[in-house]
């Protein structure tokens, strides 16, 4: 399933606790994909933009909770093409735990296909299934509520 529709389908489904999605999608180098459903942890997927403040404000948090919570899988997956994502990536300190991927080579597709949800969204997956979402910039205690909702808590 191409990301436009995947993350459609991410941002669309009505009832989070039963949505289940196979994404699959390659990492900001090209050289391998990561498969949503092959997880046997939790995920934070988070969509975000080297062009939106909000976005990059959030970075240093899921920096930290990737390095706090290793049971979680980060991924961030940029709409921006590949060369200036890696150079936002880079410009901030973006690295593992953290798995750095991307969308398409169309960003302004993606961000029609969360039809007019915004950036950044955030998604909690377990066991490929859909356990909480949230759009606009993280805070510690939005970050908690969804790691709560993921972790059954």
């Amino acid at each position: 399933m191409k990301a436009r529709a995947a993350l459609a389908a991410l941002c669309l489904l009505a009832s989070p606790a039963r949505a289940t999605l196979d994404l699959e999608l390659p990492t900001l180098d090209g050289r391998s994909l990561q498969r949503l459903n092959a997880q046997t942890g939790p995920v934070l997927l988070n969509v975000w933009s080297a062009d939106c403040p909000p976005c990059v404000a959030e970075l240093p948090l899921l920096q930290a909770f990737a390095r706090q919570h290793p049971e979680w899988q980060v991924w961030l997956l940029s709409v921006d093409p590949p060369e200036p994502a890696r150079a936002a990536a880079r410009r901030h300190g973006l690295v593992a735990p953290l798995h750095l991927l991307r969308a398409d080579r169309s960003g302004a597709g993606l961000l029609r296909s969360l039809q007019g949800r915004g950036l950044p969204h955030s998604a909690g997956w377990r066991g490929g299934q859909l356990c909480a979402r949230h759009t606009g910039m993280l805070q510690p205690v939005s970050l908690g509520h969804l790691k709560a909702a993921c972790d059954g808590g």
